[in-house]
């Protein structure tokens, strides 16, 4: 019986009229207009742009007339597809088809003359455009939207009234333009903020997103009565669909608010060539320091082998050179436990299975003035690292490796445990029991 019923389901496809005529009649005018427009912009509006706006149509169109939309009364997760559509797929879609310009320019002549330009030139229209396309409204509508329809009190409305449900899909498509539109800032238009700003916009949705499929998920108990009493197909019970729902809305919708980000980022930063120069400025920097250095060199001997993002160093200070492979890395430890704990740098001693030495990230997120900064600190923190095992004159003395090998002088995080005074102290009393200076030169 319910596989009857998932199959009849699955067979339900629709074609609204007026839904359809109106998609129909937008992608004409769409058409025609990127067809003029394209004589004289072709850089501004490539095809690409038009495949864009048709596949952003098509989508919605199959959001309405797909059987999701009749799925979407017996499973929450159909239902959730079906939004996650009409508020992350084809309102983008849409607008990456720069649809301004080619739609105006479609019209016919006459009701461009007549109707649309008179109206356009009126004050109060453009205050309202301004108004709607504030990257503020779009956000804060958009979000009510999908909070406010996520009610259970407005959500089983809306599975009770087809009238209702239609608004609630509207809300959604329309909202999420404003939304996009931000993000995507389709041509002509103008950013009315820094790039930047579009970052945080993002972010600050995916926290929403990922608050509301948490609930889903995590809740316990079934928010939608109306999902206990219709049957239930594949053998998902009402709160594993809900469960299924929640997380499919958590990881897919964050991916579609992350995914800009990062490509945001990645424009913001120049590209790909502008990643590349920064990094190897960053790498220049850490040459340039290495050439003066008297205790560090890199570990990739020849210049073409190595990394301008993971940079490895090794330590070839002849005192730490002479001590087995167990003492350099508790060296190595001292040492980036001391520029850590002075708040330098973090996590910079090389991989547990690599050679003992320093591994500096130089990737593009890292400007070379902060390298050039943590270079003058490492110095500093290996003078500092050092001192008690020249002071103890550790190269020549067995008895005093021992004793810094034991931890007598380095505590295990990286700080110093003694003072100046209790090390002379010690120094006093490991020269009385070995009979031999114990300062060594430095």
């Amino acid at each position: 019986m319910l596989e009857d019923v998932g199959t009849a389901v699955a067979r339900t496809w629709v074609s609204p009229f007026w839904p359809t005529c109106g998609l129909l009649l937008v992608s004409a005018v769409y058409l025609r207009g990127w067809l003029s427009v394209r004589l004289t912009r072709p850089r501004e509006l490539p095809v690409w742009r038009a495949l864009c706006f048709g596949g952003g149509l098509l989508s919605l169109w199959l959001a309405i007339a797909s059987p999701l939309d009749a799925l979407g009364n017996l499973l929450l997760t159909a239902h959730m597809a079906q939004h996650f559509i009409l508020m992350s797929v084809a309102p983008p879609l849409i607008l990456l088809g720069a649809p301004t310009v080619p739609l105006l320019r479609g019209l016919p002549k006459t009701l461009m003359r007549e109707i649309v330009a008179p109206w356009s030139s009126t004050g109060w229209i453009n205050k309202i455009g301004d108004i709607v396309s504030h990257p503020a409204v779009g956000w804060i509508l958009m979000n009510a939207a999908y909070v406010g329809w996520h009610l259970p009190a407005s959500y089983e409305l809306a599975l009770r009234s087809s009238s209702w449900h239609e608004v609630e899909h509207g809300c959604f498509f329309f909202t999420s333009l404003l939304f996009w539109w931000t993000v995507i800032q389709p041509w002509p238009s103008h950013a009315r903020f820094t790039r930047w700003l579009v970052i945080p916009y993002l972010l600050g949705a995916g926290i929403i997103n990922t608050t509301l499929s948490a609930s889903f998920a995590f809740s316990g108990h079934v928010f939608y009565p109306t999902y206990t009493q219709v049957p239930r197909l594949f053998g998902l019970s009402a709160l594993s669909d809900q469960i299924t729902a929640g997380v499919g809305m958590w990881v897919i919708g964050d991916i579609f608010f992350l995914g800009p980000v990062m490509l945001i980022a990645f424009s913001l930063l120049g590209g790909l060539p502008e990643l590349i120069r920064r990094s190897e400025s960053n790498l220049r920097a850490v040459v340039d320091w290495q050439r003066s250095s008297t205790w560090c060199d890199f570990l990739a001997q020849r210049p073409e082998t190595r990394s301008c993002t993971s940079i490895c160093l090794r330590i070839v200070d002849q005192a730490i050179a002479a001590l087995n492979a167990e003492q350099q890395a508790k060296f190595v430890k001292e040492l980036a436990g001391f520029v850590e704990t002075e708040g330098v740098g973090y996590d910079i001693a090389s991989y547990r299975d690599a050679p003992s030495g320093l591994r500096i990230w130089g990737g593009a997120t890292v400007e070379t003035s902060d390298i050039e900064a943590l270079l003058s600190w490492l110095d500093y923190a290996f003078a500092t690292t050092i001192s008690p095992l020249m002071i103890l004159g550790v190269a020549e003395e067995p008895a005093a490796l021992s004793l810094w090998s034991a931890g007598s002088i380095l505590s295990d995080r990286g700080t110093l445990n003694h003072s100046i005074e209790e090390v002379a102290l010690m120094l006093r009393s490991f020269s009385d029991r070995t009979g031999r200076p114990s300062i060594a030169p430095v």
